[in-house]
């Protein structure tokens, strides 16, 4: 070969590894050829492209300390076989009005001092960088694992090598059998679009810096989504440097905080600076199992979680009433009518609520429901909302973080980022419904009265059966004088879950981004807390990540 350089026959790659040295310098590197090879090659080496990945958790999955004296309020730490059992420790002690006080979505604030990993991966050079990037602010009980495994899995160190076997299950090159078994796995619900070579090349011309957005999951989520499109802005802003550049994001979202998402999106107007959205079981109409909490707690549930969340009605609505963004997971206008139900089985027929078109109704769930004061299934029994050692809220304080809520509901409404992918559980029992069985209790004789009809018990006020928040209730009625206190009319028992979803999120809700996204993924065997430990979760994301490289401005 002739050793004259001819620089119309210059070879030219466009493409080196990068990586990131302890001190935060950016460093190129390839193989030099042998020297018998003296043909000229043109190194060049492009400014690096970013585009960020910020992960929103959903409700409690955020850290929070009380504004005035830093202490914590609520922490996620692994602390026990990866679970946050300090958490549950510290708050199974506390009665429902110490709970409210220390929950008070006025007085806390995101806490960025939770655990972050030990381990330097992707473009993390130093472990300060989790710090600075959120991921202190998030649970990492439920968090950590994944969000290390995404910043390995789109900033490995040998792309060319991660090639081989990245998403190896959406390349063109599977084959046609396989393909069909996908189709099964992943529960799709449009046709599937297979990652081509070309697709995976371009999503190597970038790096993605895993984020995580902590926020006050308390307090109404239009609060948060507005930080979050000042985060957004920063963000993008901190990656415009000499040697870099970055024009969008991907947002990552778990259960509610797809809601604040889409709001910052959709309705803040920070869609311009989203490349697209994914969104994990997300309770995008909201969730029947918020009302059933608020009513007889965790306690037959799940009790583990119930130590921290609450095992009962008054410690449950003594937080749930006071915090606009735990109200706002309540079934919206959207959810469907008749999801409240009621099954007496002295087969008389009750209306379930919200009523149907047709019977008297619009099917309001934040009238017929929700702000129902006089009558025993209303979301909220009054004397909870003021308990001992409490913050005393009365109705009126509740009324108005309900507004909020529905407030919220209506501005968000049914609007998705254009590029929205989703997966959601399709088999594990769920609420998509709730049910109060009522069942006939001990039959009293003539001496002691005659049971009211399962209409009349309807029309009770929570006082007058003297609901105690547990499962079931009794409820004794119209007995003389001197009959024995254990001798009941009724059971109300609030039922299990008989529909299927995640466990938390109904499948007809989380499904529901389906009519809008790219796609939508239903699995199998998937749980609502744990659900981005799922293998074939990550595996989703990563070909959603790829997906949206390839629409990137950075890209093109």
């Amino acid at each position: 070969m002739s050793s004259k350089f001819d620089e119309t026959n210059v070879g030219e790659r466009l493409s080196f590894p990068m990586g990131i040295t302890k001190d935060g310098w950016y460093f190129y590197s390839n193989h030099l050829t042998e020297s018998k090879y003296t043909d000229p090659v043109k190194l060049v080496m492009q400014s690096v492209k970013n585009i960020p990945v910020i992960f929103v958790p959903g409700i409690m999955g955020s850290n929070l300390k009380v504004k005035d004296d830093e202490k914590t309020a609520w922490r996620l730490d692994a602390t026990i076989a990866g679970k946050p059992v300090t958490l549950a420790t510290s708050m199974m002690g506390l009665n429902p009005g110490e709970r409210q006080k220390l929950l008070d979505p006025t007085k806390v604030d995101v806490d960025y001092r939770g655990n972050v990993p030990e381990k330097i991966v992707g473009t993390v050079y130093h472990q300060d960088i989790y710090r600075e990037r959120g991921w202190g602010s998030v649970s990492e009980s439920s968090y950590m694992s994944f969000l290390l495994d995404l910043e390995i899995a789109l900033n490995p160190e040998n792309f060319r090598a991660a090639n081989k076997t990245f998403l190896k299950e959406f390349r063109t090159t599977t084959p046609a059998d396989d393909r069909d078994d996908i189709l099964s796995r992943y529960g799709l619900h449009k046709a599937f679009k297979p990652l081509a070579e070309d697709q995976i090349k371009r999503f190597t011309n970038a790096r993605y810096p895993v984020h995580a957005f902590g926020y006050n999951w308390l307090d109404d989520n239009a609060k948060a989504a507005a930080k979050l499109k000042d985060y957004i802005a920063r963000t993008i802003q901190s990656y415009n440097n000499d040697l870099s550049r970055c024009e969008q994001v991907i947002i990552i979202t778990h259960s509610m905080g797809g809601l604040v998402a889409r709001y910052c999106s959709e309705v803040l107007g920070a869609k311009e600076q989203i490349l697209g959205m994914i969104h994990g079981v997300m309770p995008a109409n909201g969730a029947a199992v918020a009302y059933r909490r608020c009513k007889v707690g965790m306690r037959d549930e799940d009790y583990l979680a119930g130590l921290a969340i609450g095992n009962n009605g008054p410690e449950v609505t003594a937080v749930f009433a006071q915090s606009p963004g735990a109200l706002q997971l309540l079934p919206n206008a959207n959810y469907g009518h008749s999801w409240l139900r009621f099954k007496p089985d002295d087969k008389q027929t009750i209306p379930s609520r919200p009523l149907a078109p047709g019977q008297g109704s619009v099917g309001d769930p934040y009238q017929e429901i929700y702000l129902e004061r006089n009558r025993w299934w209303g979301l909220i029994h009054e004397e909870w909302l003021a308990p001992v050692d409490g913050n005393k809220l009365d109705w009126e304080d509740f009324e108005r973080n309900l507004r909020d809520a529905k407030d919220f509901h209506i501005n968000l409404g049914k609007h998705y980022h254009a590029q929205t992918y989703s997966f959601h559980g399709c088999d594990v029992p769920s609420f998509d419904s709730l049910t109060w069985e009522m069942r006939q209790g001990t039959q009293l004789g003539k001496t002691y009265g005659t049971p009211p009809a399962s209409t009349d018990v309807m029309e009770m006020s929570s006082a007058t059966i003297g609901f105690k928040g547990t499962n079931p209730e009794l409820v004794r009625g119209n007995v003389k004088p001197g009959a024995p206190e254990s001798l009941v009319y009724w059971q109300l028992r609030a039922a299990q879950q008989h529909d299927l979803g995640d466990g938390t999120v109904p499948a007809q809700s989380a499904a529901a981004p389906r009519f809008y996204a790219q796609q939508t993924f239903a699995f199998r065997e998937m749980a609502h807390e744990p659900a981005y430990q799922h293998y074939y979760a990550k595996k989703a994301v990563n070909y959603a990540v790829v997906q949206l490289a390839n629409i990137a401005k950075i890209t093109a």
